[in-house]
């Protein structure tokens, strides 16, 4: 499978005081989805895979070694890991245990806001409350930016998030990530 171009390519990282915006290139991005009765056979496959248990409970994510699961739905998940190494490996087991994959990596780019200033700026596009205690990392949700449907993840408590964006939209997303951290931050990207 060929290398995706980058949908922000020739755009470097956006940096300001307690701020930092990059794009995170080369990941495999997969969605899964199962029956209600197949749903504890594809969790133990992907924590198998990942030694992580895919999250049931709405709204939350799990982090291992090399990928992060996040809940979309009931027996629906989003997985996010390096495009380095054969992903079709987990790809078997999973579709084995009676769930059915769908590549969305040449379709979705990631794009990581981080710093101290990362909340502030992500409430000025996001409805929901990104207070830690609200939003705790580990916590996801489907939610808009720029008129732009995407999965955001609290992934640590920098604070950083990564927004998963479609493709199409990114650099849209991305210009209105810049423009509204500079007058308030003083970045230069």
């Amino acid at each position: 499978m060929a290398e995706p171009i980058s949908a922000l390519a020739g755009t470097g990282p956006f940096v300001a005081p307690d701020l930092r915006i990059a794009e995170r290139p080369a990941l495999a991005m997969t969605q899964i989805a199962c029956f209600a009765d197949g749903v504890d056979a594809v969790r133990a496959a992907l924590e198998t895979a990942f030694g992580v248990a895919a999250p049931v409970r709405p709204n939350t994510a799990a982090a291992g070694g090399r990928a992060s699961v996040l809940w979309l739905g009931p027996g629906r998940w989003f997985v996010a890991e390096p495009r380095a190494g054969a992903v079709t490996v987990w790809h078997d087991s999973v579709r084995a245990a009676g769930g059915w994959l769908t590549d969305i990596g040449h379709g979705r780019t990631a794009i990581r806001v981080s710093g101290n200033a990362a909340p502030e700026l992500l409430a000025h596009g996001v409805g929901p409350d990104l207070h830690p205690r609200v939003f705790p990392p580990g916590a996801c949700l489907q939610t808009n930016v720029a008129h732009t449907n995407l999965l955001l993840h609290a992934i640590d408590d920098v604070p950083s998030f990564d927004l998963y964006v479609p493709r199409s939209y990114a650099a849209d997303v991305w210009d209105w990530l810049c423009d509204a951290a500079a007058p308030r931050l003083g970045g230069n990207s």
